[in-house]
């Protein structure tokens, strides 16, 4: 879990944070709510990293619903 600094707020979550997420999760998928709880950050930040992180390949994601999207690791070969 993210801890905060002494000013009250919380540190920033980086792209390596969110990727050392997904090996938390015991399957080969994560939402965006799961990821945010994991790391105790609002899903507007993960949802931001996981952009950044689509941009530059680093992750996959596929729309399963209306609403609702998941997301997990590019392959590194």
């Amino acid at each position: 879990m993210v801890e905060g600094d002494d000013s009250g707020r919380p540190r920033e979550t980086t792209t390596d944070d969110v990727l050392a997420a997904f090996e938390e999760i015991s399957a080969p998928v994560a939402t965006g709510t799961e990821l945010a709880q994991l790391l105790g950050v609002s899903q507007q930040t993960i949802l931001r990293r996981l952009a950044e992180l689509h941009e530059d390949e680093r992750v996959k994601r596929k729309e399963v619903g209306a609403r609702a999207v998941v997301w997990w690791p590019e392959d590194e070969e």
